[in-house]
């Protein structure tokens, strides 16, 4: 093979994207996964913190669930806990904490549960609105025309 040809070659892979997981969220550098689309037929799948959101302000939500790397990994850890079969459920008490823990080390307050009976659903569900009062103030506020 010719320099040019291995050279060309080269240049061709690393101009190739990443391969994107399989269920990621539309938005570019998104590590979230993708769960709301436009329509049944659509073949762009949305996370809840991009879905709906205004084109000039995906960038600045990615950019804060890249901030907030500490609440955006424990929801997606956690959420694989629920939806995951590999999970043992004697285990879950177990990686909960864990989640806790990461929760506390990131400077981050453990949301309290509401009566007095908490469930790792529950209390995941406060962290992903924790999560979501971060992109809400960084989303644009826009007025309709009048």
């Amino acid at each position: 093979m010719s320099q040019y040809t291995e050279a060309r070659k080269r240049i061709s892979q690393a101009d190739e994207a990443p391969a994107r997981p399989k269920h990621s969220c539309a938005a570019a550098g998104c590590p979230m996964a993708g769960s709301m689309a436009e329509s049944s037929h659509s073949t762009s799948w949305w996370c809840a913190y991009h879905y709906a959101c205004h084109p000039s302000d995906l960038a600045r939500v990615t950019s804060v669930l890249n901030q907030h790397h500490d609440l955006r990994d424990i929801v997606n850890h956690g959420r694989h806990l629920l939806t995951s079969s590999d999970v043992h459920p004697d285990s879950l008490a177990g990686e909960w904490q864990k989640l806790r823990e990461l929760l506390a080390f990131g400077g981050y307050d453990d949301p309290k549960p509401g009566g007095s009976v908490d469930t790792l659903n529950a209390w995941l569900y406060r962290v992903e609105a924790m999560l979501g009062g971060y992109v809400s103030q960084a989303r644009g506020v826009r007025r309709k025309a009048a």
